[in-house]
């Protein structure tokens, strides 16, 4: 998981100016609390976490919202012309983190 963040960061720091880090941060902080709520929810409301299919799907899609939110985050300052190439990068790059890391 560092090794995700620590691409992220270096990814989009030639794509926002300096005077964002600050909120950047607090976007990408927010990000991953809200992702590691819904993960250990049903750890915490004291469920056994069966690997069914449905779970899988439910995890997966619970990871792309994440993924969502970090393109958004590292997007948010970005006004280049190739926005979307640019958050397909992000997207792409933290998706391959949940396959790979």
């Amino acid at each position: 998981m560092r090794r995700f963040f620590i691409s992220i960061f270096l990814l989009i720091l030639f794509f926002r100016p300096a005077i964002a880090d600050e909120k950047y941060e607090v976007c990408i902080t927010d990000a991953m609390n809200r992702y590691l709520q819904l993960s250990l929810e049903p750890s915490r409301a004291g469920r056994v976490i069966v690997l069914s299919p449905e779970n899988q799907i439910l995890q997966r899609r619970t990871y792309e919202n994440y993924c969502l939110e970090i393109t958004a985050c590292g997007l948010k300052n970005y006004k280049g012309e190739n926005q979307d190439m640019v958050a397909s990068a992000l997207f792409s790059k933290c998706l391959d983190e949940e396959n790979n890391g």
